[in-house]
């Protein structure tokens, strides 16, 4: 004989519901604990994220997620910026490249970013200015040198 359990708690508020499974197919994450609602039952909440849960009657929100050494690779996922509440997002030790977004640089996000070489995590993504190859300057000048030594040569054999 099978009872139906009454779950006391509001599910997981929608829109973070669809960031997070937007986030799970654009990287492809198949955790084990990745299924059903991320936040409720508490017991059974995603691996790598937190919830606030202010009362029973309030849809819990996702305020941490860890994606670290997940081979997450490619930019960060536009699904990221939908979670509002997000107060921690680790991203380290991954393969992700291009600019952080602008969503995500708001007060109040601690985001963890080291670990992706190619990754922006402030600023523009424009390379570094490089600086003048030296072999090119020193070529300039061991030819402007050589020209005053046969200039002068020149001068030394025409007066004699």
């Amino acid at each position: 004989m099978y009872t139906v359990t009454p779950f006391p708690q509001s599910e997981t508020n929608e829109s973070d519901v669809a960031a997070v499974q937007h986030i799970k197919a654009t990287y492809g994450i198949s955790r084990i604990s990745w299924q059903g609602d991320p936040c409720v039952p508490q017991q059974f909440m995603w691996d790598g994220l937190n919830c606030r849960n202010t009362d029973v009657s309030t849809p819990p929100r996702i305020t941490y997620l860890n994606l670290s050494s997940s081979d997450l690779t490619g930019t960060i996922a536009a699904g990221i910026q939908n979670l509002t509440q997000l107060e921690i997002l680790n991203i380290s030790w991954n393969d992700l490249n291009g600019s952080v977004p602008q969503a995500l640089r708001r007060k109040g996000l601690e985001l963890f970013p080291q670990g992706n070489p190619r990754l922006c995590a402030s600023g523009s993504c424009l390379p570094p200015k490089t600086k003048p190859f030296p072999v090119a300057i020193i070529a300039s000048v061991a030819s402007a040198l050589a020209i005053i030594i046969a200039v002068l040569a020149l001068i030394l054999i025409f007066r004699k």
